[in-house]
């Protein structure tokens, strides 16, 4: 038999002890079964996925900028501010490579699609650049035109690796 005892597995629970069992002495181990230990363990990973989910990993910053108005139509930038040390890179020889996809949408009042934006931003920086890059943030500039209106903007943000964070924002012009 072996015995592990968690101190702090969760905030509730302290001091859990959780036993393993080698009924054939073949050195194989297996979690000794009881509804209580069990529903300690289901508690536990519900508790670590949901703080996992809540951190949200991948963030970044959205913001509308209005440039310039002609008559009823509205020059706007749409700006996405990443964060470079949420950006997964993959080394490639001597420097850090990556594509963040972005997928942009416009909707009017009525949800019907007025405007759709895709493009793929390749990075790439030198290995010993990364300590200057690090606690900066990578700027995406979208230049559009809106006639006056409320609309809904969202954007969709892909990294290499697959995560993809959503935002939402509804605009009055």
């Amino acid at each position: 038999q072996e015995v592990w005892f968690y101190s702090r597995l969760i905030g509730k629970y302290s001091n859990v002890r959780i036993n393993f069992v080698d009924r054939l002495g073949t050195g194989n181990f297996e979690l000794e079964r009881s509804s209580y230990i069990y529903s300690i363990i289901q508690q536990a990973k519900l508790y670590y996925l949901n703080l996992a989910s809540k951190k949200g990993f991948f963030q970044y910053d959205l913001n509308l900028k209005r440039l310039r108005e002609k008559g009823n139509e509205v020059e706007l930038l749409i700006q996405i501010k990443v964060p470079f040390e949420n950006i997964w890179f993959s080394s490639v020889e001597d420097k850090m490579e990556t594509t963040l996809s972005i997928k942009i949408e416009i909707s009017d009042a009525l949800k019907n699609k007025i405007w759709e934006y895709k493009k793929d931003y390749f990075l790439s920086f030198l290995e010993k650049e990364v300590e200057e890059f690090i606690d900066k943030k990578h700027l995406i500039e979208i230049p559009m035109t809106l006639t006056k209106g409320s609309y809904s903007l969202q954007v969709s943000l892909i990294t290499k690796t697959g995560e993809e964070a959503k935002k939402v924002l509804e605009i009055s012009i």
